[in-house]
């Protein structure tokens, strides 16, 4: 059975270099990638690959439970929010399969209510990682299942369960007073360590969201103009994970007023809001060029 008897939250605050004096690795561990996202699938095979693990993607739970059954994984990264098949229905099925029921499975999510909580530990989902997904700790969490141990509590701590997502928007609104200005574009210093600062694969993922998603995002943009509905902060959320994920810090805090400014529906508000996330999502773009 899976090491983890509770359930754990883990926070991905940052790392000091000073707690983790050698990269762990996971060589020739088989993980499973499950998530929809194209630029989100490459930023963890590349993590993943830089520490020797083998790597397979699925675009959602559908595809994840076929793989599972054809193939042997040692662990399974699940993105919660998906298409086809969505991430909890996923691990229920896991858990309900005798095949595959013992496989470690690690949620990947941008927050958590005590909601949240409940929904997943009924799933049978084991971790919950914080996005942006820290390296360290991922590396950590995936040895502990390999290895049938404990995690590491100097590496990895407990992260707070809201009570409401309220709460949660409430703890990111208080983050939004930081100047918009003062953020970098890309933290290059936080993104090439998530690939054992290996610059050419830091530079190679920056190229993929360039071709994979200017366009992507430009359209988007046209379209915040209309009414907001469920699909529209659906999308918000699945654009904010994937530029955390590239350490787009001043593009991410720019989605959060976006998010929070639809919420509020005052329409001068939102028309400053969709300026500023359209002149930084550009600003992004021209940046990333650089290394095409």
């Amino acid at each position: 059975s899976a090491p983890f008897s509770n359930w754990d939250l883990v926070k991905n605050s940052e790392t000091k270099s000073t707690e983790v004096k050698k990269e762990e690795r996971i060589d020739h561990a088989n993980i499973l990638v499950v998530d929809d996202n194209y630029v989100n699938q490459q930023v963890m095979r590349l993590m993943l690959e830089s520490s020797g693990a083998n790597v397979t993607i699925a675009e959602n739970g559908l595809v994840a439970l076929r793989q599972l059954r054809q193939n042997d994984f040692d662990t399974v990264l699940l993105d919660i929010q998906m298409p086809v098949m969505d991430g909890l229905t996923c691990a229920r099925k896991i858990r309900e399969s005798d095949d595959i029921k013992d496989i470690p499975v690690i949620a990947m999510t941008a927050h958590s209510s005590k909601e949240d909580y409940e929904r997943s530990l009924e799933a049978g989902i084991d971790v919950h990682l914080e996005k942006p997904i820290d390296k360290t700790k991922l590396l950590s969490v995936i040895n502990s299942f390999l290895n049938k141990s404990d995690i590491n509590p100097e590496i990895l701590s407990l992260a707070p369960v809201f009570e409401s997502v309220e709460d949660v928007d409430q703890v990111a609104e208080s983050k939004d007073e930081t100047s918009i200005s003062d953020l970098p574009v890309i933290n290059r210093e936080q993104l090439i360590a998530q690939f054992g600062n290996n610059e050419s694969t830091m530079n190679k993922l920056l190229v993929i969201f360039l071709k994979s998603k200017q366009q992507e995002l430009k359209m988007f943009g046209g379209q915040l103009s209309e009414p907001a509905n469920n699909e529209t902060y659906a999308k918000l959320h699945n654009i904010q994970g994937m530029l955390a994920n590239i350490r787009a810090e001043k593009a991410v805090e720019a989605t959060k007023r976006l998010r929070k400014a639809l919420k509020k529906g005052h329409e001068l508000e939102k028309n400053r809001a969709i300026a500023l996330w359209s002149e930084v999502t550009n600003e992004l773009f021209l940046y990333l060029k650089r290394f095409d």
